[in-house]
């Protein structure tokens, strides 16, 4: 007996670069869904499609194998744990784990860097890849044999295609194509993130209207629910909430873009779509809130894709932990939210430590000055928080203001990495150059800042980004503030991704700025090529990384299970 169609199939497109964990957003997506009495279904085409190649599935066993082992400062937000001690966890003695430890994390960096490399692909731009899907059959076969479910299931099923990440957004195109060929009555819906932050070159695409009905932008939980139902009862799209259909060789916006969910309608995420033994790391992403606190970094686009800023709760929270524990068994969760403001990570903490819930926790945070309050950070440490990704960026405070960010220069940046790193946290950071009017020497001035920060206090950076001018960012919209003289259109000298290429009044060529951070890059994987480097290339360094140098770090504790003081006061 054939299985009755769904009301929706959710596509999780094949990624360029792999992720260690499942995504968050589709599980979300579902159990509204599911919850509104809607059949679902999902097709995590990344991994089946990665599955196919026999080094992807070797390497992936390696990996997993080096994960288990936890080796320290591993290199990623999830796995920068020490060692477990003693032999009945790990049988193989003290020799081996000692190992691990030293040399586990450069043989887990190799094993990812090698799975991403099998599928890399060169950067294309917006307009590249809108070209490139209409001649391009490399995914084809392997592609339309996936989705022959789909293609076979009945035409009035919504599929809708889900392009999270840049390098999603050309598969999505090519799965578009091929469910439209096979099946053209079928109601091909595009929708993710990288919808809403391009939507303006998105919605005039003619090349992309014979194969997407409709786009969906922000966020799609309601306006997927209503869409479902005006399609089951043939009623018109016109008012679908966040939904752009097609009106003959562009998309035009229904009366309701823009809608925002409650927070009292998020649902705790439904990830029974993915098989969670594909992927490396035994641990689950959690979305708390929508937007970002700080919402003011200049090259940042998420002011414009992420919305307005609003928290969930923190009774929220545990709900998601206690019932995702129970269902998969998993204790490590990966709170995906662009920024979480100190005071919430504080009722997270206090209410995580106050219900006795055994997890391992991460998180991605500003710079901000409660994370330099020892006492904050301990208490973090004592509810389950692992490690935190900061967005330092810079190590020059001339580019930290431009920037625009929440830290108030590199120094005070350095306080909370000091603080974080003696409380037992690990700390990963974000790094940038080439901004706008940068010059050489403070190009070089970040890079010095950067390997200071990985050699005194361990920080995890697995490379330092270009600057990239996107959409929707506060840039795009006062270049003249930020020295930028013209903006060319995307199909013109634009070699970083979708980002538009411009020609600034000052600061470093682009020639610079890429032979510096291809060389920093070199340096975070081989640290001792760069104290070669300022051996043969000496520089006076800035008196911030000139002090860091003279100072003793601040260890971390080696005692683990501590008396629980109070929760902090942050007033």
């Amino acid at each position: 007996m054939s299985e009755k169609p769904a009301d929706v199939v959710i596509i999780f497109s094949p990624l360029i670069e792999g992720i260690p964990i499942a995504p968050a957003g589709i599980p979300s997506l579902l159990a509204y869904l599911n919850d509104k009495g809607f059949s679902t279904r999902v097709l995590d085409l990344d991994m089946a499609y990665k599955k196919t190649n026999t080094l992807f599935n070797t390497l992936g066993k390696i990996e997993k194998f080096l994960v288990s082992c936890k080796p320290g400062n591993a290199g990623t937000i999830l796995t920068r744990t020490t060692v477990v001690a003693g032999k009945k966890k790990n049988p193989l003695g003290v020799a081996f784990r000692k190992f691990v430890k030293n040399w586990g994390r450069k043989a887990l960096f190799y094993v990812r860097r090698a799975k991403n490399m099998i599928f890399k692909q060169p950067p294309l731009s917006l307009n590249d890849v809108l070209t490139k899907f209409e001649s391009t059959h490399k995914y084809d076969e392997i592609l339309e044999s996936m989705l022959r479910p789909v293609i076979e299931a009945s035409p009035s099923a919504v599929i809708g295609i889900s392009a999270i990440y840049p390098d999603q957004l050309l598969c999505s195109l090519i799965i578009a194509r091929l469910i439209k060929k096979n099946n053209p009555q079928a109601f091909v819906l595009l929708g993710g993130s990288q919808v809403t932050a391009y939507l303006d070159t998105l919605t005039s695409a003619a090349r992309m209207t014979p194969y997407i009905d409709a786009l969906m932008v922000f966020e799609g939980e309601v306006g997927l629910a209503n869409l479902i139902k005006a399609r089951r009862e043939g009623q018109p799209v016109h008012d679908i909430e966040n939904l752009y259909y097609k009106d003959g060789d562009h998309y035009t916006p229904s009366s309701k873009v823009g809608f925002k969910m409650k927070l009292a309608e998020y649902h705790i995420p439904d990830y029974s779509g993915f098989d969670l033994k594909d992927y490396a790391e035994p641990a689950l992403a959690l979305r708390t809130l929508r937007g970002c606190f700080w919402n003011k970094c200049a090259f940042c686009s998420y002011p414009t894709t992420g919305g307005a800023f609003s928290m969930t709760g923190e009774s929220f929270v545990i709900s998601c932990i206690k019932e995702l524990q129970k269902k998969h068994g998993i204790n490590r969760f990966e709170f995906i939210d662009p920024s979480l403001p100190a005071a919430y990570l504080n009722k997270i903490a206090g209410a995580i430590i106050k219900e006795g819930l055994k997890v391992e926790w991460f998180c991605r945070a500003n710079c901000q000055e409660e994370f330099a309050n020892p006492e904050f950070a301990a208490f973090l440490k004592r509810s389950g928080c692992l490690s935190m990704a900061l967005g330092v960026e810079s190590g020059n405070d001339r580019i930290i203001h431009l920037m625009r960010k929440q830290q108030k220069s590199a120094a005070a940046a350095v306080e909370c990495i000091k603080t974080l790193h003696a409380a037992g946290i690990n700390v990963d950071i974000y790094g940038m150059i080439g901004f706008p009017t940068e010059t050489v020497d403070e190009m070089e001035n970040t890079v010095d800042f950067i390997m200071m920060l990985k050699k005194k206090y361990n920080v995890g950076i697995n490379w330092i980004s270009i600057f990239n001018l996107v959409e929707g960012s506060p840039i795009i919209a006062e270049p003249e503030n930020f020295g930028i003289t013209k903006i060319y259109d995307q199909s013109v000298k634009a070699k970083q991704g979708y980002g538009y290429a411009y020609d600034c009044a000052e600061g470093a060529t682009v020639e610079e700025t890429q032979a510096i951070v291809k060389r920093a890059n070199h340096f975070l994987r081989y640290p001792f090529l760069y104290d070669l480097h300022r051996m043969f290339h000496p520089r006076q360094p800035s008196p911030l990384v000139k002090e860091m140098a003279s100072q003793e770090p601040r260890l971390p504790p080696k005692v683990k299970n501590r008396v629980r003081e109070n929760q902090p006061s942050l007033n």
